[in-house]
């Protein structure tokens, strides 16, 4: 009797284990579908017409949108409009300040414009010339990459905070397309050409080193660039492509010190989608088909984060978290959505989730700040929402 009540009892407990596990097993399949969290809406809102450019400041403080119409509207973190300007020319590119004073427009100058008192305070432009991309730095630097309208050279323009210039000097030779990155700091440049040629330049034009890239790039039918690339503080580079080599096809990431020297290097089976350096320069981030990869800048690994299903496709390292942007992968067994794509913001050291957000690939954008804090979305061609995690 004894007997037949224990085995009763362990049948009847092992049901229940056997039930719990189950429910755990489904509630942690639908994990993935992503409710809100912690992140709340403070805003949303339309503009007047086709948002051609937008901006977040590095703190959260601000947000912006310029038109093709020329319009410019910057918000505050409540929805106030707090600058309101019209220019000439569609609106080509925005950018804020570090200390978040002033916001610069592109269009076919680069205007400064002072956020508080509402004015434009100096515009830059160099004759026969466009301005193909431009850094705001902190402290206040800038650089400008000036393209020539009449021949094949581009120039490099070093200025200080009132946009006048400190260093001017012509960039590398490049008869393809070129891809340049600056360092927040603003001392150094990483320049390539779509050929493999790779400069590491100071501010003021002396080339740190300049190599060409070994096994050679793959070209494929794409439009993307071929080459992925990051600068830090430092100096220190970061470089990834697919290689083609006696028939042989890789995917390589190659770590650069200030010298040129090659620290480490990493293979894998997949493409590598982005990769960018930490904002204290110590540690480098890179998304594949198989998750994000976290590395110290002496090779070692940090943390690795993966998911089934999804394809890590966007990685932003900030000092104690990282962002990851998931796109669902063709195996559609365990999708909600083939048009989605999840953006989930961790801490790094506690691997805590601290929010998640679906987006719909197709027609949203969206722009984090640098604390990570405030997460601004942006739905073509006329929606912008805001929103931040408390």
């Amino acid at each position: 009797m004894v007997k037949r009540k224990r085995a009763g009892w362990f049948n009847t407990y092992n049901l229940f284990i056997i039930l719990v596990i189950l429910v755990l097993s489904i509630l942690f399949s639908f994990s993935f579908m992503l409710p809100e969290g912690s992140v709340s809406l403070c805003w949303a809102k339309e503009s007047p017409a086709f948002i051609n450019a937008e901006a977040i400041s590095n703190f959260g403080k601000y947000v912006a949108v310029g038109t093709n119409l020329g319009l410019l509207t910057v918000y505050d973190s409540n929805g106030k409009v707090v600058l309101e300007k019209l220019f000439k020319e569609p609106i080509l590119d925005l950018k804020f300040s570090y200390d978040e004073s002033h916001i610069y427009v592109k269009s076919y100058s680069v205007y400064a414009v002072n956020i508080k008192n509402n004015s434009v305070v100096w515009e830059k432009f160099l004759k026969n010339h466009f301005v193909s991309d431009f850094y705001p730095f902190k402290g206040g630097n800038l650089g400008f990459v000036f393209t020539s309208k009449t021949e094949l050279s581009n120039l490099y323009v070093y200025t200080d905070y009132r946009g006048r210039n400190i260093k001017q000097f012509e960039l590398p030779e490049a008869y393809g397309r070129f891809k340049i990155n600056a360092s927040l700091n603003g001392k150094y440049l990483l320049f390539s050409s779509d050929e493999g040629s790779v400069y590491n330049i100071r501010y003021d034009g002396y080339v740190n080193w300049n190599t060409f890239l070994d096994p050679p790039i793959y070209k494929n039918s794409t439009d993307s660039y071929p080459i992925l690339q990051e600068i830090n503080n430092d100096g220190s580079t970061c470089i990834s492509y697919t290689y083609e080599k006696f028939g042989k096809k890789g995917n390589i990431l190659s770590f650069f010190d200030i010298n040129g020297q090659i620290i480490w290097q990493k293979e894998f089976d997949s493409k590598i989608n982005s990769i960018n350096f930490s904002q204290d320069s110590k540690k480098v981030g890179l998304s594949n088909s198989s998750g994000v990869i976290i590395y110290r800048t002496d090779g070692t690994i940090l943390y690795v984060n993966n998911q089934y299903g999804y394809e890590s496709v966007i990685s932003l390292v900030l000092p104690t978290s990282f962002l990851v942007g998931y796109m669902p992968t063709e195996d559609e067994s365990y999708l909600a959505s083939k048009r989605s794509i999840i953006i989930k913001f961790f801490s790094l050291y506690s691997k805590k989730l601290i929010y998640q957000k679906r987006l719909n690939s197709k027609n949203d954008y969206f722009l984090v700040s640098g604390d990570g804090f405030y997460f601004f979305e942006i739905s073509k061609p006329f929606l912008i929402k805001l929103y931040k995690y408390s």
